[in-house]
Parts: structure tokens; C-alpha cells; sequence
């Protein structure tokens, strides 16, 4: 876990600073500040799933509030350089909880310590995953969701299906808007 901080680390100042980023599928602060003013709403679309988006624009809250309050503009050079950073950080931080969820799927299926070892070695060596774990896009947190149900199934199939296990690990699928309390007849 510490090798996927690290790789991912080192490479999280490419191509900084820069309006813009020379990597081709990164999501810009300038995207982002659109996605947070349309409110994930009001129209706004994107070619990827808004989930990346709010994980992002949860890690940039602190200096977007700040901007709300008026101590400083978001159009500044230095401000659009720190909401890169921060967004660049968020990625990192799901590189890395990537391969500590990948590590215990491995040890819950019972494969032993050296086999979870090997598997974050295996990612974290894949050249990829290092170039993405550093970069503002949505593919390494779409991956660490990923990670995270291979994990829960893991523990499904490892430990049994119950009901009771299965809403604890993956939520509860019952839609709230169709649990009634009383009869409207």
C-alpha cells in the first residue's frame, strides 16, 4: 500500500501547472467548477457517471467554500493550480485504497498473506494504474468502487449469504420511496 502512495505520489506533479492538462482524458478544475455550479443537476452531463465527480468536488470543498465566503477568486492562477492538486490528491488517495482493497479480497478468499502481497504488487507495477493513480479522472475511482465489490463478494462468498451481511456490506437495496407506513385508501 505505501508502494501505490508513493508511485502514484511521485507522479502527481506532471504537468503542473497548466490551465490545462496534457493528459488526455483529465478532468480540469475548469470542468469541475462547472459540474459543482450546475449542482450535479440542471442539465449537466458528462461522458463519465457523476460518482468520480463527488468524490473530487469533496476533496476541493475547503477551498471552494473559501471562494463561496469571498476570500479569494476561483479564477486565479493559484487557486486553479490548488483545486489540481487537491483533485490529483483525491485520485491518489483512491490509488491507494485501490490496492489495500485488493489485498484483503485476496486474503479473505484465503489465499494467504504472500498471495495479497503479490496482487498490490501486481497492480501497483502495471504502468497504467501508476499513470492514472496520479491523474484527475474518473478511471482509478470507478476502480476502487470496483475493488471494494470484489472485496464484499469476497466476504459473501468466503463467510455465507445472508441478508443481513449482504445489506451490511453492499446497502440496503429497498427503495425508501416504496416503503409505506400507512395505507392512503
Amino acid at each position: 500500500m505505501l508502494c501505490a502512495l508513493v508511485m502514484c505520489g511521485l507522479t502527481l506533479p506532471w504537468g503542473l501547472p497548466g490551465a490545462e492538462s496534457w493528459a488526455p482524458d483529465e478532468l480540469t478544475p475548469k470542468v469541475l467548477l462547472s459540474t459543482v455550479g450546475a449542482r450535479f443537476s440542471n442539465g449537466w452531463n458528462h461522458l463519465y457517471p457523476p460518482a468520480g465527480f463527488y468524490a473530487m468536488a469533496l476533496g476541493c470543498s475547503p477551498v471552494l467554500a473559501y471562494a463561496q465566503w469571498g476570500l479569494f477568486e476561483l479564477q486565479w492562477p493559484s487557486v486553479y493550480f490548488v483545486l489540481f492538486v487537491l483533485m490529483r490528491v483525491v485520485v491518489v488517495a483512491m490509488a491507494t485504497a485501490t490496492v489495500a482493497l485488493l489485498g484483503l479480497s485476496a486474503h479473505e478468499l484465503g489465499l494467504g498473506r504472500r498471495a495479497a502481497i503479490m496482487a498490490m504488487l501486481v497492480v501497483v507495477g502495471m504502468p497504467v494504474f501508476v499513470f492514472d493513480g496520479a491523474m484527475a479522472n474518473v478511471d482509478v475511482p470507478y476502480l476502487m468502487w470496483y475493488a471494494a465489490a470484489l472485496l464484499a463478494y469476497a466476504t459473501i462468498v468466503r463467510r455465507g449469504f445472508s441478508t443481513a451481511r449482504a445489506v451490511a456490506l453492499c446497502g440496503d437495496p429497498t427503495p425508501r420511496s416504496r416503503i409505506s407506513t400507512s395505507s392512503t385508501r
